[in-house]
């Protein structure tokens, strides 16, 4: 199996994400092209399977997946795609995809998976650690009452989910 994984990641949840599934693939020759470092994608038609996804901010992919997403688009048609979202609130999962990747090829895909998120402040600077640190309070601490939140918890990275596309991935090989 031959993978190619094309992904953006601001705090690196993507690659910690990544690295869970590269743990699901052994036997695969996994080509990894962040496009924030990156300086060429390898020709695509050349892998098996082609992954490509992107963190959430503000409920958008990151400007350089949708960019390659548009460029491409013919070619993502005509291969084994799947696409994948890391975000802390997985139940806007749905929404995040509709808003951010065309629908045909959505409906083209192999796969689509939310790897969930997380939420650590460590890995944020600026106005975002501030607006992780209130949510994070919010959640741990408890809104007005001061009691813990039972209603929503902290996001989590999902293996479960990654662990099920290693096995769709590997069924397409």
């Amino acid at each position: 199996m031959n993978l190619l994984i094309i992904y953006t990641t601001k705090t690196g949840t993507v690659t910690t994400s990544l690295d869970i599934l590269a743990k699901y693939l052994p036997q695969a020759k996994i080509t990894r092209c962040d496009l924030g470092e990156c300086d060429q994608i390898p020709e695509l038609e050349e892998f098996d399977y082609v992954l490509v996804g992107s963190s959430i901010r503000m409920g958008k992919i990151h400007k350089k997946i949708k960019n390659f997403v548009k460029t491409n688009h013919d070619r993502l048609l005509n291969l084994n795609v799947g696409y994948f979202l890391c975000l802390g609130f997985v139940d806007l999962f749905d929404e995040y995809m509709i808003k951010n990747f065309p629908k045909d090829l959505r409906d083209a895909a192999s796969s689509i998976t939310c790897f969930g998120g997380d939420m650590n402040p460590d890995k944020h600077r600026g106005f975002d650690r501030m607006i992780i640190k209130m949510v994070r309070a919010d959640i741990l601490g408890g809104g007005d009452n001061g009691q813990p939140r039972d209603d929503i918890s902290l996001p989590t990275i999902n293996e479960n989910n990654i662990s099920q596309l290693a096995e769709i991935i590997k069924s397409k090989s």
